[in-house]
């Protein structure tokens, strides 16, 4: 499986934590751990999917997700939220910026692998 994926989150363990799983799943991975570094590593690296988290430093995952949304090249691109907000209205707020999906933490691992693949089609 050739499937990279981006994990943008400013908390190093929860970065080597998904690549790990991620990894161990067959897929390829990049990070990033702000804002400005994930638009930067989704225009070099070209994923097939992001994990992005909300809280970043230089840019929110909200300002990141509105500008691949608003962009022609990548508003096709799977986006699914990871975020230590877990009510209702953050979610609501996540999906209806466009996510295609929003997991809170602690992260179910193994129902995230499932909906990564599913996105996927792996």
């Amino acid at each position: 499986m050739d499937k990279k994926i981006l994990i943008v989150d400013d908390d190093p363990p929860i970065v080597e934590l998904l690549k790990l799983t991620l990894e161990n799943a067959g897929f390829k991975t990049l990070s990033a751990y702000d804002g400005d570094e994930a638009i930067e590593k989704i225009k070099d690296g070209k994923p097939d999917l992001i994990l992005l988290d909300i809280m970043l430093p230089t840019k929110d995952g909200y300002s990141v997700l509105d500008e691949l949304k608003s962009s022609s090249e990548f508003k096709i691109l799977p986006i699914v939220i990871i975020s230590a907000k877990v009510r209702e209205v953050d979610i609501s707020f996540g999906l209806e910026k466009g996510a295609d999906d929003y997991f809170t933490k602690p992260l179910d691992l193994d129902r995230l692998v499932l909906r990564v693949k599913e996105l996927l089609g792996a």
